[in-house]
């Protein structure tokens, strides 16, 4: 660009000293090259952002995408990101040095460098904008003017700045350059190989980084440079004419990707492509070795600045129109007139040659399918506006067209319009196999129309009349109410219509199968008079409603009100296509698929979209950022994060929509406590955690034309404070579980030693007991002996006396030794029990024999409660032994393995049963069960004890037997 010179200010000072203009000239270096625009009827489909989407100005100059794609939008009025659906402005309230930002650079820490008016360095990071202020590396810059380009080499950042200034910055070291050349002014400046060129109004200069040399380039001399580009090691240059020229000389550097510097004219990418920017729109150059073969985007557009994102979006922004997304380089959009009524394509069909299409004008255009340029245009006349619904072409020279008026057929060459059906609705028409006649359906009925004899044969059906096929050798016709088999004059529902009373307005055959498209429930796919499946949206159709469908090769395209569906009868897949796509409107009316490529009648014209660049991939792009804990603000691409469960906790999804214009749906899921995923606009999520654990938060996002993200799998470990660890509760509970035993410890030593004074109480309490017992025993059993003694004195039975009174006194001593113990010996009781039976038989009025028996050596061993069967035999002497007969009693000591048994019998006879009563009991007897039961508390076991008569054959009593059963003691255990 020149500088003005009247004023004889040189360009540089121009810059610096006439500041309340240098707006207006940046403006004009960005419209400074024009170029010749030329008209076409054909254009591309283009998503267009401006004011009214949230853009804070329609001036925009410059864009950029940063590492996760989000856009950054340099603006007269701000920067501004962008994710497809929301902008963020920022401004000089939020730090920026100026509101005009005319260039915009990402680095390898995806920091956004700041080209504006002012002459600060600035970036923008994580949220925040770092200028001079909060960052004292930026402030050791030294800019003389205002910054011209800024961009990165292996990770150095360069600043340069107007005319020749270079700033390095080196991690946290700067080196500072200024070159000096009188009266040159650069345009542009491009950096290779540690050398900077600067493309002036005098030829191009190259600053070598590593000797300091400063240079001019002088095979540039005779011509102005606005550009260059490297190209498989060969340097393009554009002139002030705009055209694009081989050099002979090169410059060493890539041969790869070369985005041109300061505000860029040319962007030369990877794919062979060269795009060149004008005040009137883009061009794009497909093949260099060619740059006459153009192609011309955004018409009558101010274009600023071109980008390519990092999933290959095109972008162009414009300087009062916002900016645009080129959808397709490759579609095609053709409109057959200037009117945006007429522009609403209604229908398409093709002759192998040739596109005709029909709008809903009553207008037919014959396009040329290579050059898509116009050959025939036909309107039909009618005072009505009318649809073209329907065109056949019969021949070289015939077409049938079927309106909202009546089906015409026009002649080429004669350019005659004729009639065939007159004033009424023809839904759509058909030709035989034999093209000599016409089916065409009407509002009530079919009518076979023969075109040589020009014959008519109608058939009233009462409905409207959509679609017709031949299938299996039958006629079926598709009707506002369902599906229709036609025989003769005669016709039937081809289902019941309770089961299928759709309006089928498209019919196909595909192998054996019938494809029928209807407005209601999408796609059928009926075989053998039965439905084989059905397409709708909830196995991946964009809609139900179904206007038309084209099958080519092995899939079945769709034409819906909301977009194009292809399915793949192999992999039962649906891919779709939008405006996003290259469709002119997601209202698609009609479609017909020839040698590869796509042409769907929309209400905004025809789209011409070639196969081989539909995309079969269109995710979202997402992810987390930024993650809000506590206070803090973390930025990070980790997909593990730490967190307390006291810690406030919010995950940003961020998903970028830049395959539809609208709004985002977020869907996520925090496993384990969620099942199903939760449905938000929202993009801050708040998550709580109620325990520490490992959890899994999932999250995915949809737009609005159904395109899904990848699902994000992001791990929070909510860590445990030391008392919320395993360990912890682990230590606590073995501590409460010591605890716990040691005052169970305590307390059972305090019951035990309570049960052992209580213990200690009872034995005392049973032994003054026994003490009792035996200050009983002992006079009762003297009490007898002395009766017997005086009985004898009293018979004068002297020596029976005498020998009763030896014996008696042996027995005495053994009844008062053994009346003091608890247990006795049994070889003890068996000699007390001998010595006292023997006593006994001496006074006793009754003979009797008695015998003690020891029946197991092991029982000498042992040990019984004393003086307990004593009272026992005592009583079968006083009671037991009958007059008449000689009486007997046998005692029985014997061993078994839990016990010891000794049974006492007599032959006498027996008891009544008032003796078994606690009245008629000896007193004897009760104090044997008192002992008995002193002896159980004592010694802890039981002993059993019984009587019973004993019984002859005849049922007559024989005696009694008393039996004890005593435990096991081996010593003396009381």
């Amino acid at each position: 660009m020149h500088a003005p010179t009247n004023d004889g200010c040189r360009p540089i000072d121009y810059m610096t000293k006439c500041l309340p203009i240098r707006k207006l000239l940046i403006i004009a270096v960005l419209l400074f090259i024009a170029t010749t625009s030329y008209g076409q009827i054909w254009d591309y489909s283009y998503t267009h952002y401006g004011k009214e989407d949230g853009l804070p100005s329609n001036t925009v100059y410059c864009m950029t995408s940063d590492k996760d794609g989000l856009l950054w939008i340099g603006t007269d009025a701000g920067l501004c990101s962008f994710d497809g659906f929301h902008f963020t402005t920022y401004t000089t309230d939020h730090g920026l040095p100026s509101n005009d930002i005319f260039n915009l650079f990402c680095d390898s820490q995806n920091r956004i460098w700041i080209t504006s008016m002012s002459k600060e360095a600035c970036y923008m990071m994580n949220g925040r904008i770092y200028n001079k202020k909060n960052d004292s590396l930026l402030g050791k810059i030294k800019i003389p003017n205002r910054i011209s380009k800024i961009f990165e080499e292996n990770t150095n950042i360069f600043i340069l700045s107007f005319p020749f200034d270079v700033n390095i910055i080196e991690q946290k070291n700067i080196s500072h350059y200024s070159l000096k050349l009188n009266n040159t002014f650069p345009y542009k400046s491009y950096y290779s190989n540690n050398t900077i060129y600067f493309i002036t109004n005098n030829g191009i200069y190259s600053f070598r980084i590593n000797n300091k040399s400063f240079h001019k380039l002088n095979s540039f001399d005779q011509k102005t440079i606005l550009d260059i580009i490297i190209f498989n090691d060969s340097l393009y240059t554009i002139n002030e004419n705009n055209i694009i020229e081989k050099c002979s000389q090169n410059i060493d550097g890539p041969s790869q990707d070369l985005i041109s510097l300061t505000h860029s004219k040319v962007l030369f990418k990877d794919t062979n492509d060269i795009w060149v920017l004008f005040t009137k729109g883009i061009k794009l150059i497909e093949d260099i070795s060619k740059p006459s073969n153009q192609s011309l985007f955004l018409e009558n557009t101010a274009a600023s600045y071109f980008i390519e994102d990092k999933f290959s979006n095109l972008w162009v922004s414009s300087l009062g129109n916002g900016f645009y997304k080129i959808n397709s380089k490759y579609s095609k959009i053709f409109y057959p007139s200037q009117s945006s009524t007429s522009n609403k394509i209604t229908s398409v069909n093709s002759d192998g040659k040739e596109i005709v299409i029909g709008n809903q004008d009553g207008q037919i255009v014959t396009i040329d399918k290579n050059s898509i340029s116009i050959k025939y245009n036909l309107k039909i006349p009618s005072p009505l506006s009318y649809r073209i619904l329907k065109t056949i072409c019969i021949d070289n020279n015939n077409y049938t067209i079927s309106t909202d008026v009546g089906t015409f057929n026009y002649n080429k060459i004669k350019k005659s319009l004729i009639s065939l059906i007159k004033n009424r609705s023809c839904k759509n028409h058909f030709i035989n196999k034999n093209r000599d006649s016409l089916i065409i359906l009407t509002n009530t009925s079919i009518i076979f129309h023969d075109l040589k004899k020009n014959i008519q044969k109608e058939i009233s059906l009462n409905r409207r009349l959509y679609s017709y096929i031949q299938y299996n050798s039958q006629i079926l016709i598709g009707a506002e109410d369902g599906l229709y088999t036609l025989k003769d004059t005669c016709y039937n529902p081809f289902f019941n219509k309770d089961k299928f009373p759709y309006r089928v307005m498209d019919l196909k055959q595909f192998n054996n199968d019938l494809i029928a498209a209807t407005i209601e429930k999408g796609i059928y796919i009926i075989g053998k008079n039965d439905i084989i499946n059905n397409i709708s949206i909830k196995n991946g159709l964009s809609s139900n409603k179904c206007n038309k469908m084209s099958i080519y090769k092995d899939q079945l395209f769709i034409a819906t009100n909301n977009g194009v569906n292809i399915y793949d009868f192999q992999t039962d897949k649906i891919n779709t296509l939008f405006e996003s796509d290259g469709l002119a409107s997601n209202n698609v009316n009609d479609l017909t698929v020839l040698n590869d490529t796509l042409y769907a009648a929309t209400d905004n014209g025809l789209s011409i979209i070639p196969l081989s660049h539909i995309s079969n991939n269109k995710q979202l792009p997402i992810y987390i950022k930024p993650i809000f804990i506590r206070s803090d603000t973390l930025y990070t691409s980790d997909t593990v994060l730490s967190t307390r469960t006291d810690y406030p906790l919010s995950l940003q999804i961020n998903a970028l929509s830049f395959l539809a214009k609208g709004p985002i749906h977020y869907y996520y899921q925090l496993g384990p406590l969620q099942k199903n995923f939760t449905r938000t606009t929202d993009q801050i999520i708040p998550v709580n955690f109620n325990s520490p654990g490992t959890y899994n938060f999932r999250a995915f996002a949809e737009d609005i034309n159904g395109h899904r993200s990848r699902t994000l799998n992001f791990t929070i470990n909510v860590l445990p404070y030391f008392w919320q660890t395993t360990t912890f509760r682990l230590i606590a509970l073995l501590l409460g579980v010591v605890v716990i035993l040691y005052a169970g410890y305590i307390f059972l030593q305090k019951i035990k030693h309570k049960e052992a004074l209580k213990r200690a109480n009872d034995r005392k309490l049973h032994e003054l007991e026994l003490s009792v017992w035996r200050s009983k025993i002992n006079p009762h059993f003297l009490f007898n002996a002395l009766n017997t003694l005086q009985s004898l004195f009293s018979l004068r039975k002297f020596e029976e006396a005498n020998n009763y009174l030896t014996n008696f006194t042996k027995i005495l001593r053994k009844t008062i030794e053994h009346s003091g113990k608890s247990l006795i010996n049994i070889v003890d009781e068996c000699d007390y029990l001998n010595h006292y039976l023997g006593l006994e038989k001496i006074k006793s009025n009754h003979p009797f024999e008695y015998q003690v028996t020891v029946h197991d050596p092991e029982l000498n061993a042992m040990f019984i409660p004393a003086l307990v069967i004593q009272p026992v035999i005592e009583n079968s002497l006083k009671h037991g032994l009958s007059k008449g007969r000689k009486g007997l009693i046998k005692v029985d000591f014997s061993l078994t393995a839990t016990h010891i048994e000794c049974r006492i019998s007599d032959n006498g006879k027996g008891y009544s049963e008032n003796t078994k009563t606690s009245n008629g009991q000896s007193f004897g007897l009760k104090l044997v069960l008192e002992k008995l039961h002193l002896v159980e508390q004592v010694a802890g076991e039981k002993t059993q004890y019984s009587f019973v008569n004993t019984y002859n054959e005849d049922g007559q009593i024989t005696g009694t037997l008393t039996t004890f059963i005593f435990p096991i003691l081996k010593s003396k255990m009381i």
